[in-house]
């Protein structure tokens, strides 16, 4: 959370630094702290009542990669929904060199993890490569044995919502459920479109069937999709923000299909430190750490120009050092979560949990120890998360633009060998490292 000192004035310039738990665990060393202000920056490590300035600068140490964590459908996969030469080629020597790779993916466990099982040459009855997997968006992560280690699922009344939401409007919808199938009311041509993913086959089993998932005794909906025309759910998908509210997510990561998650469900979930930019000089930022009486676990920083802060996507929204607006005017309508919705305060203070983050406890690493790769909106917190705590982040060349903005470096497109390119520059050869190097 970055706060304007002149003015007290909040402005999510940290979505991801809130711990779910609220188990803020001391700072990292320097060389993990976030780079992506200008791509270097050097941040110091502050108690309560000091305060440490932010400055951009080229002293930060990059890591080496040591874990993977890839989007499947549009990134690891081609459009064809296979593995290409070159990239399995890239997989196994990356593997080779006992780097993990993870498999982080909105898909279900289902026969498409056969075949890529089967195209590098891996047990088939694996879920898994060399590393743990997520599943269903971070709602299911398998350890690197493919034993299911953790579910999230949506509760009966926000099922029974969606349910009624997809019926009034006559929009088709799945459901994927705790025993790895994918379900429906009844079966279309929509729902069809889930064919050529190599996913469970969605099976009919009528409204009221549907309507039970998440109750007692019966099965859990990891998660729903709506499935239609893109012009029909662009239009649906304000309508099911509203009706839902904070009973759940709302995400896009295929044409034609309209997520709906639990709450704070993300592939990237999971944040492990909390920090607060002042805008403004050292002396006011140590002055409100007194006033605010603020946790030692809180890392505090003074961002005197502001530009550090802009760095982060401070400058979106309501930003601090905007002085066209009332001080209170700008501090009611974040709060109250006016603006883009990813950059209103209630967002930021959602926090996630789950996903990534379990799988990088399991490999004793952080998330600045990462390549993330992606090409999706639901591929936005995990390159988000690495790339704050000094991370590789990449996007596909066939990726969305907001994906592209938020990653430091963009590859070919998925048929094109992007994925192959960002294991060999970033996991094998170390290119982020070398040129780190010739900037210091």
């Amino acid at each position: 959370v970055g706060i304007a000192a002149s003015d007290v004035a909040f402005a999510p310039s940290f979505s991801l630094a809130l711990r779910p738990t609220l188990d803020m665990r001391a700072p990292s060393p320097l060389s993990s702290l976030p780079h992506s202000l200008a791509h270097t920056s050097r941040l110091g490590v502050s108690r309560r009542g000091a305060c440490a300035t932010l400055m951009m600068g080229s002293g930060q140490e990059r890591n080496r990669v040591k874990a993977v964590f890839t989007d499947v459908d549009g990134t690891l996969l081609n459009s064809k929904h296979g593995l290409d030469d070159a990239t399995t080629l890239m997989l196994k020597k990356v593997m080779d060199k006992g780097i993990p790779v993870c498999m982080a993916t909105g898909k279900a466990r289902g026969p498409w993890v056969r075949q890529v099982m089967e195209s590098m040459g891996l047990p088939e009855e694996s879920w898994t490569l060399n590393g743990p997997s997520v599943f269903i968006q971070g709602l299911l992560v398998c350890n690197p044995e493919g034993k299911a280690i953790h579910r999230t699922v949506l509760d009966n009344p926000t099922v029974r919502k969606v349910n009624a939401l997809a019926a009034d409007r006559g929009v088709s919808l799945v459901s994927y459920t705790t025993d790895d199938r994918i379900v429906a009311a009844q079966i279309d041509e929509w729902t069809d479109l889930l064919l050529p993913y190599s996913e469970p086959t969605p099976q009919p089993i009528g409204r009221r069937e549907m309507d039970l998932l998440g109750s007692e005794g019966a099965l859990g909906a990891h998660k729903m999709m709506f499935m239609g025309p893109e012009e029909v759910l662009r239009g649906l998908r304000g309508e099911v923000e509203a009706a839902l509210g904070d009973e759940a997510v709302v995400t896009k990561a295929v044409e034609r299909m309209l997520e709906v998650l639990p709450p704070g469900a993300s592939k990237g979930a999971g944040v492990d430190r909390c920090m607060m930019v002042v805008n403004g000089e050292q002396s006011s930022c140590t002055k409100l750490s007194s006033l605010l009486d603020l946790p030692p676990e809180l890392e505090l920083f003074a961002d005197p120009t502001g530009e550090a802060g802009r760095g982060f996507g401070v400058s979106r929204g309501f930003r601090p050092d905007d002085s066209s607006l009332p001080p209170a005017l700008k501090l009611f309508a974040m709060g109250i979560g006016i603006g883009p919705p990813w950059m209103t305060l209630p967002a930021v203070l959602q926090g996630y949990f789950g996903g990534v983050l379990q799988a990088l406890d399991m490999l004793g690493l952080r998330p600045g120890d990462c390549l993330a790769l992606g090409d999706g909106e639901n591929d936005l917190e995990m390159l988000e998360m690495v790339r704050v705590d000094g991370g590789v982040a990449v996007a596909m060349g066939n990726g969305v633009p907001k994906l592209k903005s938020a990653a430091e470096f963009v590859v070919a497109t998925n048929d094109e060998g992007g994925a192959a390119e960002a294991l060999q520059r970033f996991a094998l050869d170390g290119e982020h490292v070398r040129v780190q190097e010739a900037v210091s």
